[in-house]
């Protein structure tokens, strides 16, 4: 097959094979395919991926160059170990990512139910939670603000991207491209990027994790002032539907009501600043024992 056919056809199954990932993620963005990349990729917090778009971006270049070396010559690449390191790297900074998350950035089953309970959040603790969208931006910025390691990783991978797909296209045959390896340093440089990325999210600030010890001390404040409220005899003697919260915080149980709202309204503050939505005053009121 000629070398221009070959391309159109290689392209048009990497397209194809684009609109079918489009698609796949279309429930999660109100039920429309959308084309930019970042979408397809994005954490589940609503942010771009660094991580996830590296991952993808490589993979798209090796589909194309196969497809179009299969078409060519009827035979399947065979890819140099570099080539596959490469590949392999970026895999790694992904999942490494991924448990970063899930060890550091995360609150507990029980938290995040009480404040879906509570209103306070509609799915997640994250701007995505309110509708905000994956930017260019997010590869090269974290919470603490831009981020080198990011920024070259992005770069980096860029470089070599281009050359992959450069050398992939104008292989005189290939043995050779069979035979095309990525130097070293590139291979050291995205390695120490992911590194620092991976690096950043482990060591750096986790306002998540405060919050979820902080939700934990909420909720074990709000079962002590359940308790107090629920076994007070003035409590019990008042009808149930004559019972308020203000009875409760005034008469019943002002010094437990106190301690929780201390930590409820921090709390609450925290939230704001994830999720960049206020809690509403009448959704940090703790709730009435049944």
């Amino acid at each position: 097959m000629t070398d221009p056919l070959s391309a159109i056809l290689a392209t048009a199954s990497v397209l194809f094979l684009y609109i079918v990932a489009g698609f796949g993620i279309r429930s999660r963005w109100g039920g429309t395919w959308f084309v930019q990349p970042l979408k397809i990729t994005a954490h589940i917090s609503g942010r771009g991926s660094l991580s996830r778009t590296q991952v993808f971006f490589f993979t798209l270049i090796f589909i194309w160059i196969s497809i179009f070396w299969l078409l060519k010559s009827g035979k399947l690449l065979s890819i140099d170990d570099t080539v596959v390191a490469l590949l392999g790297i970026a895999v790694a900074g992904a999942g490494l990512g991924r448990v970063a998350d899930t060890t550091r950035f995360r609150v507990s089953g029980e938290n995040w139910a009480w404040a879906v309970e509570k209103g306070w959040i509609v799915r997640t603790f994250s701007k995505g939670a309110v509708g905000a969208e994956p930017r260019l931006q997010d590869l090269f910025t974290s919470d603490q603000g831009f981020e080198v390691g990011r920024f070259q990783a992005v770069a980096f991978s860029l470089v070599v991207g281009i050359a992959l797909l450069y050398n992939g296209a104008t292989a005189e045959s290939l043995d050779k491209l069979s035979k095309y390896s990525i130097d070293g340093a590139y291979l050291t440089l995205i390695g120490i990027s992911q590194g620092v990325y991976v690096g950043g999210k482990l060591t750096g600030g986790n306002l998540i994790g405060d919050l979820n010890r902080k939700l934990d001390d909420i909720r074990s404040l709000e079962l002590t002032f359940n308790k107090m409220v629920a076994t007070s005899g003035d409590w019990l003697q008042i009808p149930p539907e004559e019972r308020s919260i203000q009875i409760a915080r005034e008469r019943i149980a002002s010094e437990e009501y106190r301690d929780y709202m201390a930590a409820a309204t921090a709390a609450a503050v925290m939230v704001h600043e994830l999720i960049g939505v206020e809690v509403q005053a009448d959704r940090v009121e703790p709730r009435l024992p049944l």
